[in-house]
């Protein structure tokens, strides 16, 4: 009996006390429901513009040099000194190679020797022609004296003018003892080395120049494509983008396009001349190439806010009245990292870049103009 009146007032006493409180249960719910809604989320959004844009066919070329030299003597002789260094640039007219003098210098001095003799001979048959032409005149010397003596300085002179020509042949020569840069350019390893007996006649260079502050792309593009590229690309001051190894962007310019396609690939040959100060291209490196094909009149919308649904179709988020709107878009192709747009999009209105799946129905949301550098937000 005791016990049965202790249970029946502690069940009193709980009863009491929830009657006591009869907010707390909602309190509770208050706080777990709607505070969960009460989240601000950010988004990071773009203003939807309509451009034109020009759009690019991606292809593949070979860089190849503007110009090219060997180098190489025109005097046969023992190299003495390389005179470069290896992988430089250098200007045309840099000295590269010493080839031994002494014998070009000797024969100089002969040459210089012999042009002083024939002079001497020329202004002695001349003053022989001059007396006997006196004489002539008072009947002392024949006619025939006078014209052997004519005929004397006419070979004294041509022997002469001969002897001088030797003589610049043989300085030309000592010249050509210092091989010279033909070209600006970067020069290579040296391919004979000092102490080496070289001729005009060798079929190995003594080393190669390339001018590669600016380079030729040849590209190959399949003759359909050759047929669609623009009829200004070879007007354009920028008709063609070359992306080096490294990701820098270079311009080039269309210098030559043939007009016939190979039968073997099927291809069509375009070549570009690329500005290449900074080096980023190498000589027969194969790099990827960017070529005009037309242009479209669409949104640039950054690749980060076009979304993508199981069945493939595109979609972007769009801020509408202060919430989210899905809409399916059509696009046509990607340039610098952003999507074109054809459809799907108005003019002005807020895209989503970065946010939009932290956002659900009924949440509050809070807009911020995106920038490139913007980090993704809330995740």
């Amino acid at each position: 009996m005791y016990r049965k009146s202790l249970v029946a007032v502690m069940i009193a006493a709980a009863l009491i006390t929830t009657g006591c409180n009869p907010s707390s249960a909602s309190e509770e719910a208050s706080q777990e429901g709607p505070a969960a809604f009460a989240q601000v989320v950010k988004l990071s959004t773009v203003v939807a513009k309509s451009t034109t844009t020009a759009l690019y066919e991606q292809v593949q070329g070979r860089v190849n040099p503007i110009k090219i030299a060997q180098i190489r003597p025109q005097v046969e002789g023992i190299i003495e000194a390389r005179l470069f260094t290896q992988g430089d640039f250098v200007k045309k007219g840099t000295p590269l190679y010493q080839i031994d003098a002494d014998s070009y210098q000797i024969e100089v001095e002969t040459q210089r020797a012999n042009v002083v003799e024939a002079e001497n001979a020329y202004k002695k048959a001349q003053a022989q022609y001059e007396r006997l032409k006196k004489l002539s005149e008072t009947d002392f010397a024949s006619q025939q004296n006078l014209d052997d003596a004519r005929f004397s300085v006419g070979t004294a002179k041509g022997q002469w003018m001969s002897r001088k020509a030797q003589l610049n042949k043989a300085k030309l020569d000592l010249e050509r003892t210092v091989v010279t840069a033909p070209i600006d350019g970067v020069i290579g390893e040296e391919l004979i080395t000092e102490g080496a007996l070289v001729k005009p006649s060798d079929s190995s260079p003594l080393a190669v120049i390339r001018k590669v502050d600016q380079v030729y792309l040849d590209v190959q593009v399949p003759a359909s494509m050759a047929s669609r590229l623009t009829d200004d690309i070879h007007q354009s001051d920028r008709s063609l983008k070359v992306i080096s190894p490294s990701g820098q962007i270079l311009s080039g310019k269309v210098v030559y396009s043939a007009v016939y396609v190979d039968e073997e690939t099927s291809n069509v040959t375009l070549r570009a001349v690329v500005d290449n100060t900074s080096r980023g291209l190498l000589v027969g490196q194969f790099v990827r190439a960017q070529i005009p094909v037309g242009e479209v009149e669409a949104f640039a919308i950054p690749n980060l806010a076009v979304k993508h649904k199981s069945t493939g179709e595109a979609y972007l988020l769009v801020v509408k009245n202060g919430q989210l709107e899905e809409r399916l878009v059509t696009t046509d192709g990607n340039t610098g990292g952003m999507t074109l747009v054809t459809s799907g999009v108005n003019e002005g209105e807020q895209v989503v870049v970065v946010g939009g799946e932290n956002a659900f129905p009924g949440t509050s949301i809070e807009t911020m103009e995106w920038h490139d550098n913007t980090k993704q937000l809330n995740g």
